[in-house]
């Protein structure tokens, strides 16, 4: 397995929230006959709902009035995908209220995987969400495009029937398939008021049919500022600074080889850039009896993605998942009373966005990976 393989396969430990469009008036698919639903009431605070720990709505405050009943289930009787896709898990039919268009609402989704039912080896194929029109047919909710249907956005109105397909066509033997990252990671040192940065720039080439390697690019790839030698099976640059700001645009530049042609695109990174800003210090005490709040800054429309995990009484133990962008995460003293006291938590922050780099002179699963950490450590007492 390639390095593209490898990083493909590490996007499965992270549940998916994805872009959605739709609206409460126009809702196609059929419910599952079997009945299994989920349901809660969520008012002007907010909320959020789950079904089978595979499918979670966001709600965030302000985005409904009154308080409403919203509702997830399975549906069945959709229409087959698109050409040359498979569908990924099941479709859900998601109802409830109508949400207010300015305050983005969202979805997580964890489809179950099982490796072994998988001799299609679906998992490292790229992905995108799909949701049924009034016309009854899927159409690609734009910027969704990414390997597993890892998608991390907001919405106006999450209701609606959607689904993950994953694109099982290949492309020619000789087409250039791309995956380009651009990420970043913010950890706190002891006595430290400002984060320590680092950076990382990778681009890696494959045969699109034959999935392998293509090294010959004519010299270095530069990603704005840093220079990628070659390593491994691509190009790489690592910095111990912060190479990359929110919104800002990069380019990709290919000097043109044998192998790999001579390319000269504008990637831009994350729009929002959220950093943790509490709790950050080292050892940072947390009381089972209070719980606590983790605070982060950069906020915007999207979504990102929190874990809080260690090792409680029973194993291991993560909280939180995909969570609105909105700068704020409790964690309860139910969550906490899981823990010993002296024991190690992690707090992680992360938003991701991948997008299609399809049209630019690469084959049609060609993605742009860009993101952001934020590690921090803290003692439960």
């Amino acid at each position: 397995m390639n390095r593209f393989g490898a990083v493909i396969r590490g996007v499965l430990v992270l549940s998916v929230a994805f872009l959605l469009n739709a609206c409460s008036d126009n809702l196609t698919g059929q419910p599952d006959s079997s009945g299994s639903v989920a349901s809660a009431l969520i008012g002007a605070e907010g909320g959020e709902l789950r079904f089978d720990a595979q499918c979670v709505l966001l709600v965030p405050p302000g985005a409904v009035g009154a308080a409403g009943r919203f509702s997830i289930r399975e549906a069945a009787q959709v229409p087959p995908p698109p050409a040359g896709c498979r569908q990924f898990g099941p479709a859900y039919l998601i109802t409830g209220p109508a949400l207010d268009a300015s305050l983005p609402a969202g979805v997580a989704i964890r489809p179950a995987y099982d490796p072994i039912n998988d001799p299609e080896n679906l998992m490292y194929l790229p992905a995108r969400l799909s949701r049924l029109d009034g016309d009854n047919r899927w159409s690609s909710v734009p910027d969704s495009g990414s390997p597993f249907g890892l998608f991390l956005n907001g919405c106006p109105g999450a209701l609606g029937t959607f689904a993950v397909h994953v694109d099982t066509t290949t492309g020619l033997v000789g087409q250039v398939q791309a995956y380009v990252k651009l990420h970043m990671r913010a950890r706190w040192s002891a006595g430290a008021s400002q984060p320590s940065w680092s950076s990382l720039a990778l681009a890696e080439f494959n045969d699109a049919a034959l999935m392998v390697p293509l090294h010959d690019a004519g010299g270095d790839v530069r990603i704005g500022a840093l220079s990628l030698a070659p390593a491994g099976p691509g190009f790489i640059a690592m910095s111990q600074r912060r190479e990359f700001e929110a919104g800002a645009s990069y380019r990709l530049q290919v000097p043109g080889g044998t192998e790999v042609p001579a390319l000269d695109l504008s990637l831009q990174y994350l729009n929002e850039a959220p950093v943790l800003t509490s709790p950050v210090a080292p050892g940072t005490e947390v009381s089972r009896a209070t719980g606590f709040t983790v605070t982060w800054e950069g906020t915007g429309p999207g979504f990102t993605w929190l874990l809080v995990y260690g090792t409680g009484r029973e194993g291991f133990v993560a909280l939180g998942g995909a969570t609105a962008n909105d700068g704020e995460y409790f964690v309860t003293p139910d969550d906490l009373a899981r823990f010993d006291p002296g024991a190690e938590l992690t707090v992680f922050l992360q938003q991701l966005r991948l997008r299609s780099l399809a049209g630019a002179g690469f084959a049609a699963n060609s993605t742009y990976s860009l993101g952001i950490d934020s590690v921090a450590e803290v003692v439960v007492r």
